[in-house]
């Protein structure tokens, strides 16, 4: 999914909370509460006070700390990666090698991994790349919201996107948005 303002995340978590309705007349019911009470709240500075609700939440915006378990624990050793795709060494943007260390990320200059003016691909396309839960994508491809508030009223982001380099895809490597502003998610 492409151009994707956290606002437009939680409502659509709110929509997958409240059993996808599909039919009828799309409200407060089904967009505006479920795992977050929004309340039509639209501005950056209102959306920094909605958060997850402490209990009934089926899905969630990952928390900070949840995303960066999926995308680097090793559980076999009880320590982080580097990157998430299980190794501590940079990934390559190769969908057809088999190593298990390569990403949707711009790596030369010159080179994506697809063809000029497809650059995102399919949640999955890389799928000898997963992190040590096999999540998919988590680095390169499109960043990924997440509930931290970082700076001022902007919203955590995390794993880095196709026009980024491996740096971004450390797990050190941690950036922020306004909350209303639609990114490549």
């Amino acid at each position: 999914m492409n151009y994707v303002s956290f606002g437009d995340s939680m409502r659509f978590t709110n929509w997958l909370h409240n059993d996808q309705p599909s039919t009828g007349v799309q409200n407060a019911s089904t967009t505006e509460d479920g795992t977050y009470f929004i309340n039509g709240k639209t501005s950056d500075s209102d959306l920094q006070t909605v958060s997850r609700k402490t209990t009934g939440a089926t899905w969630a915006v990952t928390s900070e700390d949840e995303w960066y378990k999926a995308a680097y624990y090793n559980p076999a050793s009880n320590s982080y990666y580097l990157y998430p795709t299980r190794s501590d060494t940079a990934p390559g943007n190769d969908m057809t090698d088999v190593s298990h260390n390569n990403a949707n990320i711009y790596t030369d200059g010159t080179n994506y991994p697809i063809d000029s003016g497809k650059y995102t691909t399919v949640g999955g396309q890389f799928a000898n790349s997963t992190s040590p839960y096999d999540t998919f994508d988590q680095g390169g491809n499109v960043s990924e919201w997440n509930e931290a508030i970082v700076y001022g009223s902007n919203r955590g982001l995390r794993g880095g996107s196709f026009y980024d380099h491996d740096n971004d895809l450390r797990s050190a490597a941690r950036y922020d948005c306004p909350a209303t502003i639609k990114i490549r998610q």
